[in-house]
């Protein structure tokens, strides 16, 4: 399927590096939780700055919020200092198309995240408490292509393993993967892709022996998840050899060009100084969009005549920010 250059795709995937900025806060009850989560993220070298607040003495601003691209959030013993300003402003940040990356104890009905992350629909799971000390381990993987489960393949919650009791998934999440037990959430996503929620305590056995194993998976799957609700989204219809399609990207900067593009042969990964793209190398460049006041742009194309029986994979870049769209696989019909 010939489209354009593969000159002008090397000069969008070569520009310089802006990974994802994120915020970590939590209730820094153990001592360790806030630098510990810090150095394990910093450490997979995959995100930008990444930054800490205690939740225990303040509730971050909006504005604060808004100089990141994600955030990670949890809490522990003590609670938030306010868990109603703290929902508040988390919806708020959400609202403007922030991501938010949730975890044990964020659901505990005595350490919970409240306001309008419980009142309008924001949670993605309810619990009526915490369990601990039963050792579980990965296990089942209901979607095993989400973006959050890439390259997972092992995950020891250590001799704790901090999950919810009774938890549900609500309306507003779909379950990704569990627990080894086959019934808890490990993996939660939802909110067209702005928000996961992980049914794991983030800080690992450098922080305490009984806590998530650090020589397992559970570092990439916060990165991952941070990365995922930090995308942009990349839809599309069908592609029917000769006749009409469509790609819409939402979630890129305002009036800020955005690339669109695509590999023939698979869907990566590859390193760029953006990260890892979802697209296999060549890669070529489909269009440079400029994208509306609310950071969508859409484009409209015919799809070659004989690419019938073909497949496509296509991914989308904002060149303001360098974040990444999902990656799109479509097949020719």
């Amino acid at each position: 399927m010939k489209l354009f250059s593969p000159v002008l795709a090397l000069s969008l995937f070569a520009a310089p590096l802006c990974a994802q900025d994120v915020l970590i806060v939590t209730v820094d009850a153990t001592g360790c939780s806030l630098s510990n989560v810090k150095s394990t993220l910093d450490a997979t070298g995959l995100l930008g700055t990444v930054d800490t607040f205690d939740g225990g003495f303040a509730t971050p601003s909006l504005a604060t919020l808004q100089n990141y691209d994600a955030v990670l959030v949890f809490s522990d013993s003590g609670g938030f200092l306010s868990a109603v300003d703290m929902g508040n402003v988390l919806a708020d940040y959400i609202d403007g198309g922030g991501g938010v990356v949730d975890g044990v104890f964020s659901a505990h009905p005595s350490l919970p995240i409240q306001g309008r992350w419980e009142t309008g629909g924001y949670a993605l799971v309810t619990a009526t408490g915490q369990t601990q000390f039963a050792q579980e381990f990965l296990g089942p993987v209901l979607d095993p292509g989400h973006p959050v489960m890439q390259g997972v393949t092992s995950f020891d919650g250590g001799s704790a393993s901090f999950q919810y009791l009774n938890p549900v998934v609500t309306p507003a999440g779909t379950l990704i993967a569990q627990w080894s037990d086959g019934v808890t959430p490990l993996v939660v996503a939802g909110n067209n892709g702005q928000q996961v929620s992980l049914g794991f305590f983030p800080p690992n056995s450098n922080c305490g022996s009984s806590f998530w194993n650090a020589s397992t998976d559970g570092a990439l799957l916060m990165v991952n998840a941070l990365q995922a609700v930090s995308k942009m989204q990349l839809v599309g219809t069908t592609f029917v050899a000769g006749q009409a399609a469509s790609l819409t990207v939402s979630g890129s900067t305002a009036f800020g060009a955005t690339g669109i593009a695509f590999s023939v042969v698979g869907g990566g990964p590859t390193s760029t100084p953006f990260g890892v793209a979802d697209l296999s190398a060549p890669i070529n460049v489909l269009t440079v969009l400029t994208a509306d006041l609310s950071g969508d742009a859409v484009f409209n194309f015919v799809v070659p005549a004989g690419a019938s029986g073909g497949q496509i994979w296509l991914q989308a870049l904002d060149l303001t920010t360098g974040r990444f769209s999902n990656g799109l696989f479509r097949p020719i019909s």
